[in-house]
Formats: C-alpha cells, sequence, structure tokens
C-alpha cells in the first residue's frame, strides 16, 4: 500500500511541476511578444486548413460586423441588394423564393409573437420593394 501512495504522490508532484511550467512558459511568451505571433500563425494555420480565403466558411464573413462589405446600419433609401440582404436571398431569387423567405421571417419575427416591429417593417418593406420591379425606392 505505501508503494502505491508513493507512486500517486510522485504523479502529483510531477504533474505540479508541468503545470507551473507551462505557466512560466507562457508569461516568457506573453513578455516577449511571442504569443501574438504564434496565434497569427494557428490562425492562418487554421484558415489554409478551411480552404484559405474562399474555403468553407468564407462567406460567413459578410454577416459577421465589420468583416464584411456590410457596413451595418440601412440605407435610405433602400436598395435593391440590401432587399435581398435582409430576406438572406442571392439577387435575383425568383418570386417565389422571396415571398417563401418572407414568410419563414415574419414567423420568426412577427411583433405579435414578441418580434421587433422594426425588424418586421425592414423585411415587409424588402419583400415589397423586390415583388414590385422597382430599381430605385421613394
Amino acid at each position: 500500500m505505501a508503494g502505491v501512495n508513493a507512486f500517486f504522490y510522485g504523479a502529483g508532484v510531477a504533474a505540479a511541476a508541468m503545470g507551473a511550467r507551462m505557466i512560466i512558459q507562457g508569461s516568457q511568451m506573453v513578455s516577449s511578444g511571442a504569443a501574438s505571433k504564434a496565434a497569427a500563425d494557428g490562425a492562418k494555420a487554421g484558415a489554409s486548413a478551411m480552404g484559405g480565403a474562399n474555403g468553407v466558411f468564407s462567406k460567413f464573413k459578410t454577416f459577421i460586423p465589420g468583416m464584411g462589405a456590410d457596413t451595418g446600419g440601412f440605407a435610405d433609401p433602400m436598395t435593391r441588394r440590401e432587399a435581398f440582404h435582409i430576406l438572406g436571398l442571392r439577387e435575383g431569387s425568383n418570386r417565389n423564393k422571396v415571398r417563401e423567405q418572407h414568410k419563414k421571417l415574419m414567423i420568426l419575427n412577427h411583433p405579435d409573437a414578441g418580434g421587433s416591429p422594426f425588424i418586421a417593417s425592414k423585411v415587409n418593406e424588402a419583400k415589397d420593394y423586390i415583388l414590385s420591379g422597382r430599381t430605385d425606392m421613394k
């Protein structure tokens, strides 16, 4: 029994020593600036593993604030591109797709169901803009 206790005692001391070593190395990396370089290298490796700039997740950059062409807010007056963006459709989607997506968004965002009146109005405005066939909204 004494041999087992000595084993666990030794394993505990070794784990504590390894943890202390990692903390010391991490603090040295932070103070030397190597941590930011290591993080940048890791991010580059991750991006290349996901297919680079045109990889699997590249299309999501437009939905992350500050990452794509979306500057936030709404244009006044609404543009065709913005109307399709609000509905989450590609430009040139057919009328049935527009109606279908409008219905889905209104089920999720209707003010009577606890949704935002502002968002519901923008979804309605986008649908009306696209289905009207207008090229400018006044």
